[in-house]
């Protein structure tokens, strides 16, 4: 008899565990729009190949809206603002569980990118979004980051190419690549164990760029006019 109890009680808990399994997968499913996969090795070498290309030269009066976004690549395509999910290509997905998605006092909404499954940035709409529906908003900001000590959880190469600078990119290769130079405030971006913010402007856009140990680890680009944090 107690052999049945225990049988029946074992049962019970396995149902138990397997209902909430399910409830959880539910969960993550509409948390995520991308599980973690290998980058294709194709993928990668495209990628390296655009960071890798000559670069345009600064133009003598600074970088215009137009002439910025025609170096600018995600994914290997000129870059647009404002954009969806799908105009960035094949890869991307967006995290929106815990401290992944947030709103912002400024109104705007922001949520963690990914790229076949690993967090690499930030994706932000000025529209009041949800969890549920920020995928398939219409995005102004664009953020790349990595942190250094948790690089193992970031893509090998990043899908941003401007002009040739990306995340890993040495700050007097972005100096000589877009032009700009790091805020007065930062000091010398070559010093050991230095911080840096690089803020570059045109008429329309900000590209906000920060970096440690004198290689950058942060890229965005959005309009003037947002908040810039």
């Amino acid at each position: 008899m107690k052999r049945a109890f225990a049988l029946i009680i074992a049962a019970a808990t396995l149902a138990a565990c397997t209902a909430g399994c399910g409830d959880n997968a539910e969960k993550s499913g509409a948390e995520s729009t991308s599980a973690v996969s290998e980058v294709p090795e194709s993928v990668n070498k495209e990628l390296k190949e655009a960071i890798e290309a000559d670069a345009v030269p600064v133009p003598d009066g600074g970088w215009t809206d137009d002439a910025l976004l025609a170096v600018t690549l995600v994914n290997g395509k000129k870059l647009s603002i404002p954009f969806t999910l799908s105009d960035l290509g094949e890869g991307f997905g967006v995290e929106t569980s815990g401290d992944n998605f947030m709103k912002k006092e400024s109104g705007e909404t922001t949520a963690s990118l990914t790229y076949y499954g690993r967090i690499c940035g930030l994706l932000t709409t000025p529209a009041d979004a949800t969890a549920d529906n920020f995928a398939s908003q219409e995005y102004s900001k664009l953020t790349f980051y990595k942190k250094v000590s948790e690089a193992e959880k970031y893509p090998e190469v990043y899908p941003i190419s401007m002009n040739g600078v990306t995340i890993g990119t040495k700050y007097d290769d972005m100096k000589a690549r877009l032009g700009f130079t790091a805020d007065e405030s930062s000091g010398d971006p070559n010093t050991s164990g230095k911080s840096f913010t690089v803020t570059g402007l045109t008429d329309s856009y900000y590209i906000r760029i920060i970096g440690k140990d004198a290689e950058i680890n942060h890229i965005t680009i959005g309009p003037k006019n947002t908040d810039k944090s």
